[in-house]
């Protein structure tokens, strides 16, 4: 700009910081269930995995490709105690997202 008293500050170098989708897994105990929230997060602009309780993680490495947890619907027989453990180190040392939702399971 012709008469500005500090040109060197006319100018700005950001960098950004660009991540994936944030990854989702979605545990439900009743799958006819699932499509509704899944298709929320996932037109919000997350990547959803639907797994039944079987197929929630008994290691906390094994937590680790996710951004977030979605306990949805699950008694909790249905929770390995191997499960909670990984859940709460995964939650309590890393910083993962932790989403408990109630239902007719509970």
């Amino acid at each position: 700009m012709p008469g500005d008293p500090l040109p060197a500050n006319n100018r700005l170098a950001v960098e950004a910081f660009v991540r994936a989708r944030p990854r989702v897994l979605y545990v439900e105990s009743a799958p006819a269930s699932a499509k509704y929230l899944q298709g929320a997060l996932g037109q919000s602009g997350f990547e959803v995995v639907v797994r039944p309780p079987s197929g929630l993680p008994t290691a906390a490495a094994d937590l680790d490709p996710w951004d977030v947890v979605i306990l949805s619907d699950l008694a909790r027989t249905q929770i390995p105690d191997q499960a909670m453990i990984a859940i709460g180190q995964w939650v309590e040392q890393t910083g993962g997202g932790l989403l408990v939702a109630g239902g007719d399971a509970v």
